[in-house]
């Protein structure tokens, strides 16, 4: 809270007015994530032989905190999503940092 108070307390009139500079990029990022997740959820099931609750859940991107409980909530029994979820936090914990870096030794 106090974090997020310091920072809100720097945003000045000219920061809001430049947002509007993102709409579009925003726009964009929110509709291809969706469209990853939708085909991902869609695929799941043929490749994997999952349920179709179980492969949207697994599509989702939900915080591996919410994903206990997100299953439950849903009538679906199997742990498949939240052991997925977490496989995923550590794949994109261990490879992401390195994908950057080597990126962006390779452009600079």
């Amino acid at each position: 809270v106090l974090s997020g108070t310091y920072i809100g307390t720097s945003v000045g009139l000219s920061d809001l007015l430049e947002l509007r500079y993102l709409i579009w990029p925003a726009l964009i990022l929110a509709l291809g994530y969706s469209g990853i997740c939708f085909l991902r959820g869609w695929a799941l099931p043929r490749v994997c032989q999952m349920s179709r609750r179980e492969s949207m859940l697994v599509a989702t991107p939900a915080a591996a905190s919410a994903m206990p409980r997100i299953p439950i909530d849903r009538g679906v029994q199997s742990t498949d999503p939240v052991g997925l979820q977490g496989i995923r936090l550590c794949t994109v914990t261990a490879l992401f940092p390195q994908i950057i870096g080597l990126l962006l030794n390779f452009f600079t």
